[in-house]
């Protein structure tokens, strides 16, 4: 049997940083590749969901309530995810 290794080195790497933290009426995703994503409330409904690209990458908070929100994603299998505050 063989034993497969996974090379960092040759794996594309995508870092992802979400400000501002908490947000008002929209926060920013950076990120180097695109990614599709999932914004739910703190009781795991979907509130928003869509297609981030390196240029295309602000999603828009001002119609939701204050409040916990998860933004999620998934980049080559691997889930993300982080808190984001809504604060009005």
């Amino acid at each position: 049997r063989k034993k497969e290794d996974r090379n960092p080195d040759t794996e594309k790497q995508t870092n992802i940083s979400v400000y501002p933290n908490p947000a008002n009426d929209f926060f920013v995703v950076d990120i180097s590749s695109s990614i599709s994503y999932k914004l739910l409330n703190i009781r795991g409904k979907l509130v928003d969901k869509g297609l981030l690209t390196p240029t295309n990458n602000k999603i828009r908070t001002k119609g939701l309530p204050s409040g916990v929100y998860l933004f999620h994603t998934v980049y080559k299998n691997e889930p993300h995810q982080e808190k984001v505050i809504i604060s009005k």
